[in-house]
């Protein structure tokens, strides 16, 4: 049902947009599923990834369809399925991860005496190891400056509130010492005008 519903929303959209994600996730579902058939069909669906997807995506499908010949026996589409998903991932100048499961496949070379691919892919399952190390380290490092960024820029929320009320306080100082004053000065005018008016009286 929520496959059929998956393909409804993504079929008006490209291919790389959505149905890509429907095609890889639904072939792998029905490819872990007991049952002839639905192998059959999860191959076709993964397959179609392989011929219409990105790089990264083909190379995933690749690495499952890999899984699901080497589970059967079938080594040499196995073999074909590995190579194919190695050289997508490795075609740029870095190379790409996917983060599979290098264990069955290490050990497959293992059983079969091929030193060379039990190098080449021990090689890059560390490298993606180091990699995610990486990313994990660099995300902490991030996220710490962020956090110190935004307790700098609390603190100097706080400044600037405490600068703002001390200038609210020195005004309000500054009115009554204002007034103190007027009054102050008030009270000796009249007091001399009163002074003025008793010695002309004299």
């Amino acid at each position: 049902f929520y496959a059929g519903r998956a393909r409804e929303l993504c079929g008006a959209l490209p291919y790389n947009s959505g149905m890509v994600d429907v095609d890889l996730l639904y072939g792998t579902y029905l490819s872990e599923e007991a049952g002839a058939d639905s192998l059959h069909y999860g191959i076709q669906q993964l397959q179609r990834v392989t011929q219409q997807a990105t790089p990264i995506n083909r190379a995933k499908a690749y690495q499952q369809l890999a899984q699901i010949f080497l589970s059967a026996g079938e080594n040499v589409m196995a073999e074909a399925m590995l190579d194919s998903m190695y050289t997508l991932l490795n075609q740029g100048d870095s190379p790409v991860y996917i983060q599979m499961d290098y264990k069955p496949v290490i050990e497959y070379y293992l059983d079969k005496g091929n030193q060379r691919k039990v190098e080449q892919y021990t090689r890059m399952m560390l490298q993606e190891q180091q990699t995610l190390r990486e990313m994990r380290l660099n995300y902490n490092l991030v996220e710490a400056i962020a956090e110190q960024q935004t307790e700098h820029q609390r603190q100097e929320l706080k400044i600037t509130r405490l600068g703002h009320t001390n200038q609210v306080l020195w005004f309000i100082l500054y009115a009554v010492l204002s007034v103190i004053a007027i009054a102050v000065v008030a009270t000796l005018l009249i007091y001399q005008k009163k002074q003025h008016r008793i010695q002309m009286k004299l």
